[in-house]
C-alpha cells in the first residue's frame, strides 16, 4: 500500500526541519493520527512501553516506512524494525536486553564531567545533548538518551565551560568528537558557538561530529548548517545508517550541499550497526556498502556488531561468528574501500573482529558458566575482557 505520510504537510513545510522534529510520533496518542487503522491493543502494550523508555519517530522517516495492507507500517520493513516500539521490537526478559546495570560504553572514571567522556588517550567526546532525531531499538546510549529514569545530566552553560577547561588542561587531547544522543538538534546558533570553543583551542587538531539526521531527518543539512561546518573546519562527519532503503534522493541533496558550498572533501563516514533481521544477509550488506561508496561519497567506516543491554537487543543481535562469515563472503568481491571495519563495542574499548571464524589467540570464542557465548579478548590496553556475544 502507498505510503502517503509525506501529504500531511506542504512542500515548505516538509523541507523544514524543524517542522519534522514538532511533527514527530513519540506517543501511543498521536498513533492514529499518521494510523489511522492501528490496532488498539498495540497501542495499549505501546503506552507501557513509553512509560519507561522514549521513542520518537519523525514524519520524514514514517514516509519510508512500507504498510500493510491495513495501511500500517509492516513489521517486517526495515526501518519500522528499526525504529517503531513493538511493531519493530520489544524489550523482553533475555540476558542481553536492557537492564539499567549493565553498561555498553561510559565508565564513570571517563568522565571528567557530566558530559565529556576522555576513553581514549588523545580523543574526547562531548554528549550533547540526550536527546535524539529517532531513538533506535539497538541503541546503545539508552542509558543516556532513552531511559526515562537516567540521571545522566544533559548540556548546560556551566557543564559546556568545565568540559572546555578540562581539554584546555590536557594537551594530549588533539581530537574532539561531538555526539550524543543528537548533536545536530542543537539549532545553528547554539552549534556554532559550541564548534567555535572547540576551535579556539590551539592543541585540537581535528573535530567530528556523530550524527543520524542523514536518514532521521536529512533537511537538517541547510544551507547555515553545511556553511558553519565549513568555516569551522569539522574534519569528519560521522553518519549512521543500517539499510539500502534509507539512501535516498534526499539524502543525496543533503550531501551534494556541501559540493555545492564548497566544502565537498569533508570525510563522510558511515557507521554501520549489523542487525539480525534488517541487514544480516550479504546481499543487503553488499547493496548498501557499495550505494554508500559509489553513489553517496560515504567512506563504510564500521560494521558495529549490534551491542548488548539495548532495549530490543535479543530480537537484533546474531552472533560475531555470522558477521565474520558475512564480512568474508563479501571480501574481494566488491571494492576493498567499499568494505568497513567489523568491531564489536565493549564499555572497555573498541576492538575489531578478526576474520577467521575461529579466533585468534587475542580472540576466543566460548561460553560463559550459564552456556550463553561470549568473547574473551585483549583490550586496546592489552588486558583480557569478556564480551556478552549474540546467538545466530
Amino acid at each position: 500500500m502507498k505510503n502517503t505520510v509525506r501529504l500531511t504537510a506542504g512542500e515548505q513545510e516538509w523541507k523544514d526541519w524543524k517542522w519534522h522534529q514538532r511533527n514527530s510520533l513519540s506517543s501511543s496518542r498521536q498513533i492514529k493520527r499518521y494510523f489511522p487503522n492501528f490496532p488498539d491493543e498495540e497501542i495499549e502494550t505501546i503506552a507501557k512501553y513509553e512509560k519507561e523508555i522514549r521513542w520518537g519517530i519523525t514524519p520524514y522517516t514514517l514516509s519510508l516506512m512500507g504498510l500493510d495492507d491495513q495501511g500500517n507500517p509492516s513489521s517486517s520493513d526495515p526501518i519500522v524494525r528499526q525504529t517503531f516500539p513493538i511493531r519493530g521490537f520489544s524489550i523482553d526478559t533475555a540476558l542481553d536486553s536492557h537492564d539499567r546495570e549493565n553498561i555498553n560504553w561510559e565508565l564513570p572514571e571517563e568522565m571528567p564531567t557530566p558530559i565529556l567522556q576522555h576513553k581514549y588517550t588523545k580523543k574526547a567526546l562531548f554528549r550533547i545533548p540526550n536527546s535524539c532525531l529517532g531513538y533506535c531499538g539497538f541503541c546503545f546510549e539508552v542509558g543516556r538518551v532513552g531511559d526515562k529514569q537516567s540521571k545522566k545530566e544533559s548540556v548546560n552553560d556551566l557543564l559546556w565551560e568545565k568540559s572546555i577547561e578540562y581539554i584546555e588542561q590536557h594537551p594530549e587531547i588533539v581530537e574532539v568528537i561531538l555526539s550524543g544522543g543528537e548533536p545536530l538538534l542543537l539549532d545553528n546558533e547554539k552549534l556554532e558557538s559550541k564548534l567555535a570553543d572547540v576551535r579556539a583551542i590551539p592543541h585540537i587538531r581535528s573535530v567530528r561530529i556523530h550524527t543520524r539526521a542523514l536518514t532521521f531527518n536529512p533537511y537538517r543539512f541547510d544551507d547555515g548548517l553545511v556553511d558553519m561546518l565549513k568555516r569551522h573546519r569539522v574534519t569528519e562527519l560521522g553518519v549512521h545508517m543500517c539499510h539500502p532503503n534509507e539512501l535516498t534522493d534526499s539524502v543525496k541533496e543533503a550531501l551534494d550541499k556541501f559540493e555545492e558550498i564548497g566544502y565537498g572533501g569533508i570525510l563522510k563516514m558511515g557507521q554501520i550497526p549489523l542487525l539480525k533481521g534488517i541487514n544480516n544477509d550479504p546481499d543487503v550488506l553488499e547493496e548498501l556498502f557499495m550505494r554508500m561508496y559509489a553513489d553517496f561519497g560515504i567512506k563504510p567506516y564500521y560494521l558495529i556488531h549490534s551491542i548488548p543491554w539495548s532495549p530490543g537487543a535479543n530480537q537484533f543481535r546474531t552472533s560475531v561468528k555470522e558477521g565474520v562469515r558475512l564480512m568474508n563472503s563479501m571480501k574481494r568481491h566488491i571494492p576493498n574501500v567499499a568494505m568497513p571495519e567489523y568491531i564489536i563495542v565493549h564499555h572497555k574499548g573498541k576492538h575489531t573482529v578478526p576474520l577467521e571464524e575461529n579466533g585468534t589467540p587475542e580472540f576466543q570464542y566460548g561460553s560463559n558458566d550459564a552456556g550463553h557465548p561470549v568473547i574473551k579478548f585483549k583490550n586496546w590496553k592489552g588486558k583480557w575482557e569478556t564480551y556478552l556475544d549474540g546467538r545466530s
